[in-house]
């Protein structure tokens, strides 16, 4: 291998580069490095009948080429087609931004190329034959979750779970839209295989937050009620009120949640007169507010937010968020993304 100065349009790209995917804000970035420090690390290249190929360095031959230089140090190296992709693909899996799908791509050429079993490959490599089976597996999933992987908004997991219903319900967005866990995605996946009715997960959301949903009575209607405080003495409060199925209004009943607002009460507010039993805070858990995201309703929860009202409580609260399955089945027509670079 030997260092030389060429002119920089005589080195051209490598067709088979594994690595595809360069963020331009990141050629800017080493640009503007190179420019106040130099190169430091000359990109390899090999000959070639027009000039030189680049073998690995293609950020840095892109942030010389924004900087208008005409030449660049390059080290030269003699190697043959088989032996370039092998080193670009060592160089490239040694990168701490390179992804799984990145990684993917690389072991499939390399086994492509030089004819390697997976186990030959991972021999090669210094790495598991495990992993590399793991890895060529994301090739299979569908381009909108490889693409997910690829812009580092699902991991290989999470997107490995969405498959699992891909075709019968998107949950891509749901998925990236509500940072869900791989745990989660997959309780959603199994609740869906087994026909639930509704999508659910867990978030804490404040008071203030639950309070949006707060339903203000339709006209004409009396928009106040009674609920009992957690003194024991009744109050008037507004009343919820949202439309049925037929169009038609109804309240929620707030006696169905009163328990659950006072016990709630008193175990949460330090100025709560009402003492309940030690059995009752034993044997008796309140469950989470129930939220229906998409209609932007309570479903469950509303004596609570009362009391929260009542003592100015601004805290957060456990929120079961519910979408019903229809929201997620499968249409012709998906959100359209890029396909994934081959």
């Amino acid at each position: 291998m030997s260092l030389r100065e060429v002119a920089v349009d005589a080195v051209s790209k490598n067709p088979n580069n594994p690595r595809q995917n360069v963020r331009e804000s990141k050629i800017d970035e080493l640009a503007q490095s190179i420019d106040n420090q130099g190169l430091l690390q000359p990109p390899l290249v090999r000959p070639v009948d027009d000039g030189f190929e680049l073998v690995h360095g293609e950020r840095r031959l892109r942030a010389v080429e924004r900087l208008g230089w005409d030449t660049v140090a390059v080290n030269v190296e003699d190697l043959s087609d088989a032996d370039a992709l092998e080193v670009s693909i060592t160089e490239n899996l040694q990168r701490e931004d390179v992804t799984p799908i990145g990684e993917a791509r690389s072991y499939q050429m390399l086994i492509n190329e030089h004819e390697l079993t997976q186990t030959e490959a991972a021999d090669r490599l210094g790495v598991s034959q495990a992993d590399i089976s793991n890895k060529l597996g994301l090739l299979d999933l569908p381009d909108e979750l490889q693409n997910g992987i690829l812009r580092k908004i699902l991991s290989p997991w999470q997107a490995k779970e969405l498959a699992r219903v891909w075709g019968d319900y998107w949950l891509f967005d749901l998925a990236v839209d509500w940072e869900l866990s791989v745990r989660e995605i997959r309780n959603i996946v199994d609740r869906l295989e087994d026909g639930g009715g509704d999508v659910r997960f867990e978030r804490q959301l404040s008071a203030d937050t639950l309070g949006e949903f707060w339903d203000p009575a339709p006209d004409g209607l009396d928009g106040t009620t009674k609920i009992l405080g957690s003194d024991g003495v009744e109050r008037e409060v507004d009343t919820v009120w949202y439309l049925d199925r037929h169009g038609e209004p109804v309240t929620q009943l707030h006696t169905t949640d009163s328990r659950h607002g006072l016990l709630w009460a008193s175990r949460t507010l330090e100025d709560c007169p009402v003492e309940m039993p030690e059995r009752l805070y034993e044997d008796f858990e309140t469950p989470p507010i129930r939220l229906h995201w998409p209609m932007q309703r309570l479903l469950v929860g509303y004596n609570r937010l009362s009391l929260a009202r009542e003592y100015g409580y601004t805290g957060d609260f456990d929120v079961e968020v519910c979408f019903h399955t229809s929201f997620f089945e499968w249409r012709e027509r998906v959100p359209a993304t890029p396909e994934v670079e081959r």
